[in-house]
């Protein structure tokens, strides 16, 4: 409920008219302290000294060049001044309580930029309101209490929401040779390659490998939390680093692989389309259209005689934002590969081209083209037609009086199968170009199983009267043991059985299997017989969502045994664990209820029916799983654009 209001409110105040106050750009920070005005101020328990417990002043924050691992607080003073300093993180922070949040930057901002804004709990006109003391690097903002922050920008409030969870990401290093020494961010590891580096903050560290008689290595790698990228290096020994023709020598320059197919340009002329160009000693200009979508590159380089260069850069990918205003205005918009919302939308995008969906009930559905241009605000009004025929029984409703009187499908006449079809067809096909990758997880649940045979039903009825629960794959619970996938209206599943409980036998009597088999229970002699069923399913099919509600449905076969564990084999006198093969094909259909759409991690319950068919060579089984779970929605990561860091 907060959260919406607050979505309420940020849009209200969006699209009133604005105090000169605001068009002003008073919600920027004008200057900064200088250093002989900034009080001196210690280290905390989110920011260390680089030396000693004291922090370094800072007196400018134009071309600030923030490296890996340190931090800048800004502190703001009672005279509306602000301070600044530089220390490094303490990762511990993220352990204490208060919790310590981490945001993210837009994608068009830098740290220099970042810190001339003021940020807010929430939208207000009260300038002076804004954060007294907060944390920046290179990638991200930092604050304790609060999980969301807003920042005023081009007549605009922006959210911005925080995580808890500490941001580093790990790197496996390989090289050709290995053995090479690894530093990172000028630091040496102590470790050679191949190894994984773990315990990075996210964002780009410079990497390094050195290894005698071959050339000094260096690439920039970007770092994402809660992963671990891999990076390759081909490293040059030093008898292959001259390059003489005749009796004039070059060097050697390497490029990074673009993401565009767009070709270098070095000195104004000359087109390179490989990874390695030879060149002569001297300054020469490399240029890379990276059209609108990317920043361009132009840039001098200089080449040593006889030397290997790496032209090391991260390409950027440039955004603009687009404003989306429906009507009605509670008109569900869909944006190609960044999913669904309803109402009005704000959003950051990358530069290019998008198809743009709305639907409304009782509406003509609406496609725009629409062009994101970088570094501009686009603004889209949507206005829906009402559809002329709400009923669709062929008579428009301004002479049908159906729908008005009775309802539309309340006693009308049913629609043509034709428009009904078509309709459907639709709405369908726009679902399936919509539906983003997303997969799932079971964290924990419950599964009751009836077996189709009814003389193994007796069987089992037997061993029911002693212990049943506990994790197995008859009647108990399950963690942690269904995923899924979804992605273009296909869903696939894959299910391991647990059987750690299994169902156990606790009778007096004794079970006669056949004449070479018993079963007995005796705790004195440590005799328990159990049975297990250990299975793994998988199962493909489709599913539609609509709106919090998902269903799906797949066929799918299941490799089960039926394990009899504690038989005592009256052939040798000993205790033996008899395993039947038991395999089946099922239908499976899944009812999820989302919690919270459109969040990167939400969590869902959800319902799963599964309907065996087809032979079997012991029993077939119906079965019914519930449980809570969490999908991880991939279309946020496409803001970071894989192509920008790789």
């Amino acid at each position: 409920m907060n959260k919406m209001v607050l979505t309420i409110l940020l849009l209200f105040l969006g699209s009133c008219e604005l105090r000169a106050d605001y068009r002003g750009g008073n919600f920027k920070i004008a200057v900064t302290a200088h250093s002989e005005n900034a009080p001196h101020l210690i280290e905390n328990d989110i920011i260390k000294g680089e030396i000693d417990s004291f922090l370094h002043v800072i007196d400018t924050i134009t071309r600030l060049a923030v490296r890996p691992g340190q931090l800048i607080m800004r502190r703001k003073f009672e005279t509306e001044s602000y301070g600044f300093y530089r220390g490094v993180l303490d990762t511990a922070a993220f352990t204490l309580r208060p919790p310590l949040f981490s945001f993210p930057f837009p994608h068009w901002a830098r740290c220099e930029d970042m810190l001339q804004y003021r940020f807010y709990r929430l939208p207000t006109e009260s300038i002076g309101a804004d954060e007294t003391i907060l944390y920046f690097d290179n990638e991200r903002l930092y604050t304790r209490f609060y999980s969301r922050l807003y920042y005023f920008r081009n007549g605009i409030w922006f959210p911005l929401d925080g995580s808890a969870k500490k941001p580093v990401g790990s790197i496996s290093i390989h090289s050709n040779p290995s053995g090479a020494g690894i530093v990172v961010d000028g630091a040496p590891t102590g470790r050679v390659s191949p190894d994984t580096i773990e315990g990075l903050i996210g964002g780009v560290h410079t990497i390094e490998l050195r290894l005698s008689n071959y050339q000094f290595f260096r690439k920039k790698i970007r770092i994402v939390p809660d992963s671990t990228v891999s990076a390759s290096f081909e490293l040059i020994a030093d008898v292959d680093t001259v390059f003489i023709t005749g009796e004039a020598s070059y060097g050697l320059l390497l490029l990074p692989e673009p993401p565009l197919d767009r070709p270098y340009v070095v000195d104004d002329s000359v087109k390179v389309y490989t990874a390695r160009i030879r060149l002569a000693p001297g300054s020469h200009r490399l240029q890379w259209d990276g059209d609108e979508r990317y920043v361009p590159v132009d840039s001098v380089i200089e080449i040593p005689e006889g030397k290997v260069v790496y032209f090391d850069y991260l390409f950027e990918r440039r955004y603009g934002i687009v404003r989306l205003i429906p009507f009605p205005a509670d008109a569900e918009i869909c944006i190609d590969q960044f999913g669904c919302g309803t109402g009005e939308r704000v959003e950051e995008l990358p530069a290019g081209f998008y198809r743009i969906n709305t639907y409304r009930l009782g509406f003509q559905k609406v496609k725009h083209d629409l062009h994101v241009i970088a570094d501009t605000i686009t603004s889209l009004r949507i206005d829906l037609r009402q559809v002329p025929d709400g009923d669709g029984d062929g008579y428009i409703d301004s002479l049908d009086v159906c729908p008005k009187e009775y309802g539309l499908y309340n006693g009308c006449p049913t629609p043509h199968l034709k428009t009904a079809v078509k309709g459907i067809v639709e709405e369908i096909s726009d679902f399936v170009a919509t539906d983003s990758l997303t997969f799932g997880f079971s964290l924990m649940g419950i599964v009751s199983k009836t077996p189709t045979n009814q003389h193994f039903r007796n069987f089992l009825s037997v061993f029911s009267s002693g212990k049943t629960g506990g994790v197995n794959n008859y009647r108990g619970m399950t963690i942690l043991n269904s995923f899924s996938i979804l992605y273009r209206g296909l869903f696939g599943i894959f299910e391991l059985g647990q059987w750690s409980a299994g169902l156990h036998y606790q009778r007096s009597d004794t079970l006669y299997l056949n004449p070479n088999h018993i079963v007995y229970f005796d705790s004195l002699l440590d005799v328990e017989p159990r049975v297990y069923f250990p299975s793994t399913a998988v199962g493909l099919g489709f599913h539609y969502n609509r709106s919090w509600l998902n269903i799906a449905y797949a066929i799918g076969y299941q490799w089960e045994d039926i394990i009899l564990d504690q038989i005592f084999s009256l052939s040798d006198n000993s205790l033996v664990q008899v395993t039947f093969d038991n395999d089946w094909w099922f239908h499976q259909v899944n009812i999820e209820a989302d919690f919270n759409h459109g969040d990167l991690f939400v969590p869902s319950l959800y319902c799963t029916f599964k309907f065996p068919f087809g032979p079997y060579k012991r029993t077939r089984w119906m079965a019914l799983n519930a449980g809570l779970q969490m999908k991880i929605f991939t279309h946020p990561f496409r803001y970071h654009d894989k192509e920008r860091h790789e």
